[in-house]
């Protein structure tokens, strides 16, 4: 029994000591190039998606998210593999799978949304509004002004939500520049901000 609390009580320590540091996996580098295809895709849509076409919309959308995630999971699998401690790979799994429910629910409401007619429209702000609960959630991680960066995603997905009857929202630019500013954004914080401050 005192063996149990003993090693819940160690548990307990890891976790204090894992939410008192900053986790640096993410970096100012890879988040810029992730605002830059962003831009990307907001210029190939009118190229590769005909007015309309939602199917080929969400897959265009959701292949530039999958390119991002793939970028991202890259470094930090090479940090994982090369670089970090068992402590940091704590960290690192903390982090990680406090943003994967948001990645999970946007690709849940882009299928929903490509079920009813003319769903799609809803779309960019409600992907903009789920990042931002995964920018939330892993924000006790991260450097200060991440909060910040959430609280862009929040009042941009709102934004967008409230323009989706005009149906602004399927050009191109409406997504583009959302998630562009955002990642910007963050990119400028983990550059400017690299640790936590105590």
């Amino acid at each position: 029994m005192e063996l149990d609390r003993a090693l819940a009580q160690i548990a307990e320590i890891h976790h204090h000591l894992d939410r008192t540091e900053c986790y640096r996996g993410y970096r100012s580098a890879t988040m810029a190039v992730t605002a830059a295809v962003a831009v990307g895709g907001a210029f190939a849509q009118p190229h590769l998606v005909p007015e309309g076409d939602a199917f080929r919309y969400v897959a265009l959308w959701i292949a530039l998210a999958a390119l991002n995630i793939l970028l991202v999971a890259g470094e930090i699998a090479w940090d994982w593999v090369a670089l970090l401690s068992a402590r940091e790979q704590r960290l690192t799994w903390r982090v990680v799978s406090q943003f994967l429910p948001s990645l999970a629910g946007g690709a849940l409401v882009a299928w929903a949304f490509l079920q009813v007619p003319g769903g799609v429209a809803l779309l960019p702000g409600s992907w903009a509004l789920l990042f931002s609960l995964g920018v939330f959630a892993s924000r006790p991680y991260l450097p200060r002004g991440v909060g910040f960066v959430g609280l862009y995603y929040l009042v941009a997905g709102a934004g967008l939500l409230a323009l989706a009857p005009t149906g602004l929202t399927a050009h191109p630019w409406a997504m583009g520049t959302c998630f562009a500013i955002g990642q910007a954004y963050l990119a400028t914080v983990l550059w400017r901000a690299p640790e936590r401050p105590d």
